[in-house]
């Protein structure tokens, strides 16, 4: 499921780039449509396509590092209620942070990704992680801690066009997933 899950990532992105841009709204998120009852669909066509190649990648590569092992641990089935439930969360955090702003939009899987992250972090608190390019071994619920506090560090300054409020709002939809796994 978890490449399926990217291969469908992936199609939606090379789509969403070959139709015309008056079209592209369509599928992007606006919380100020959503939060009145317009385009509701967009909660998940969004979650589906990126704003370039590198944000895709970036998304699928943390998905990919950790999708196969929760799959494995918890069955497709879960994965999928997971992996979009958190992206409903971190759409839900958008919506309730910008229903009122008319320009706003978004895009991308990243509160889909930082679910399944955090959900593994729930699941396995001491088990020792690596950050990619660092040879340093860190229990997951330190490196949890640190993404956490980078994403809502810069969800304050909010000057770099990514919406960190979707990360946050994943990584909780995550870590109540995570936990309720554990405890059931």
């Amino acid at each position: 499921m978890t490449f399926l899950i990217i291969a469908l990532t992936w199609y939606g992105t090379w789509r969403f780039f070959r139709i015309r841009p008056e079209d592209q709204n369509r599928f992007l998120f606006f919380p100020y449509h959503f939060s009145r009852g317009l385009n509701t669909i967009s909660i998940v066509t969004s979650v589906l396509i990126h704003s370039d190649w590198r944000h895709f990648f970036f998304n699928m590569i943390g998905f990919y590092f950790f999708g196969p092992f929760l799959e494995y641990e918890i069955g497709p089935l879960k994965l999928i209620l997971l992996y979009f439930g958190s992206a409903i969360v971190g759409s839900l955090a958008i919506v309730s942070l910008h229903r009122n702003n008319s320009r706003y939009r978004a895009l991308g899987a990243s509160g889909a990704v930082y679910g399944v992250v955090f959900a593994f972090i729930a699941m396995h608190p001491l088990l020792d992680l690596q950050f990619i390019f660092l040879p340093i071994k860190i229990p997951a619920v330190v490196m949890g801690l640190i993404y956490l506090m980078m994403s809502i560090m810069m969800f304050k300054r909010g000057q770099d066009n990514i919406a960190h409020e979707a990360h946050i709002g994943g990584a909780v939809g995550g870590i109540i997933f995570g936990l309720l796994i554990r405890l059931f």
